[in-house]
């Protein structure tokens, strides 16, 4: 007896189906009649979620459900964002919806793999988008290597690139990350929005008590030592070997800068006794192992990140293109070529510094002078907020719109 794309053949007492449902298939085998509950198991390998019809499967790496003798059960296997279908194993093969037949107990693999991510290049510089950060602003990035680079950003966005591509990474937050930064592979810090701080530990991402609610801007740390700022004047210092207790224990203890009660957006020092923060209204202050004192910035303009190669060679960035240079003698002003706002810099060596903001802005420094690099033909036209680049090599800008900037490698 032939019924469509299905056959059914009759032998005796035993009864066989075989029917094809798009490009999976469905097969029963029924040699005797049972009302006890027929369970399947279906193993999840990647990224992807399995659901059935009727309901009672709905699993992410391992899900059992039972059901009725004779139930007919559809399986659809639905890749995430950044994955792909690659088929079924087990009691199901193909890669289109699978259905069984609930005559006996069933064990069902669905394999997902990881999507290519579209990458989009022009002047030494490739675009990509993570893909669920579609829409979303990433406000930190931080590496310790080609193979493992962390990017922050908006309703708790954790980004982790491990060489290949990058994937979602659960924080346990939905609060903003503003910043992160790391001491090694095993010991990286965020902080953000409601006096979040966050650390991973090489396994996890776990929540560690600050004692303030407020908003956290800037985040740095080494030796042991971690230091982060935020809204009107926060400051925060944690030191490993005055405090050593676990993550779940670990008390920051507010350090007090006279006279500072301004939002401090940035952090970044070259020691132990040489950490510096700039804030809002120009406020440029130094800690020199003892107590914080402020500096003359000569401008009133908001000042948004700092960063340095050493304790001579010292870079500040902020509103209307204001970028501020430190010898290691004076802070001076330097002309960068634009008025926009600038969100983040990186310096990497003394002849090669990066800042970055709006509409696309990225600049280079090239021991002389800036100069500006063409973005928006590989696809940026939002804000750029940081760059950071590892010690072995590879540079990545992050910013609005899930903007992830990788320099091409000559």
């Amino acid at each position: 007896l032939m019924a469509g794309r299905g056959k059914v053949i009759l032998s005796g007492v035993a009864l066989a189906v075989l029917v094809t449902v798009g490009m999976g298939t469905m097969s029963m085998r029924k040699k005797t009649a049972s009302s006890r509950p027929v369970a399947m198991t279906v193993i999840r390998n990647g990224a992807g979620t399995i659901t059935s019809s009727p309901p009672g499967i709905e699993c992410g790496e391992l899900c059992r459900a039972e059901f009725p003798p004779g139930t007919i059960v559809t399986l659809q296997a639905r890749p995430d964002e950044r994955a792909t279908f690659a088929g079924w194993s087990g009691a199901c093969a193909g890669q289109g919806a699978c259905g069984l037949a609930a005559l006996k107990d069933a064990q069902i693999s669905a394999r997902f793999e990881k999507a290519p991510q579209q990458r989009t290049c022009s002047d030494g510089f490739c675009l990509t988008r993570a893909p669920r950060t579609k829409g979303s602003i990433l406000l930190g990035l931080w590496g310790s290597s080609t193979r493992d680079v962390w990017a922050v950003g908006d309703r708790g966005t954790i980004l982790h690139f491990d060489g290949e591509g990058w994937s979602d990474v659960q924080s346990g937050t939905s609060a903003t990350l503003r910043d992160v930064f790391g001491l090694s592979g095993s010991d990286v810090w965020t902080v953000g929005d409601r006096g979040t701080v966050l650390h991973y530990d090489g396994k996890k991402w776990a929540s560690v008590p600050t004692g303030t609610t407020g908003s956290l801007f800037g985040v740095w740390g080494q030796a042991g030592q971690v230091w982060v700022v935020g809204q009107a004047g926060t400051l925060l210092h944690f030191n490993r070997e005055a405090s050593p207790r676990s993550i779940g224990g670990i008390a920051f203890v507010p350090v007090v800068a006279k006279k500072v009660r301004t939002t401090l957006t940035g952090v970044w020092g070259s020691g132990p006794r040489d950490v510096w923060a700039v804030g809002q209204g120009g406020t440029l202050i130094h800690w020199n192992g003892k107590a914080f004192a402020p500096v003359g910035s000569k401008t009133t303009r908001g000042l948004t990140a700092i960063s340095g190669t050493g304790p001579q060679d010292v870079w500040a960035v902020g509103q209307a293109g204001t970028v501020l240079h430190f010898d290691g003698r004076r802070w001076s002003s330097m002309p960068a070529g634009t008025s926009s706002v600038l969100a983040g810099v990186f310096a990497r060596r003394p002849d090669e510094v990066w800042a970055m903001g709006d509409y696309g802005t990225l600049l280079r420094f090239h021991g002389s002078g800036w100069s500006g690099v063409p973005t928006a033909r590989a696809g940026v036209t939002g804000m750029l907020t940081r760059a950071f680049a590892t010690r072995a090599g590879g540079l990545w800008v992050v910013g609005h719109d899930g903007a992830i900037l990788s320099q091409v490698e000559k």
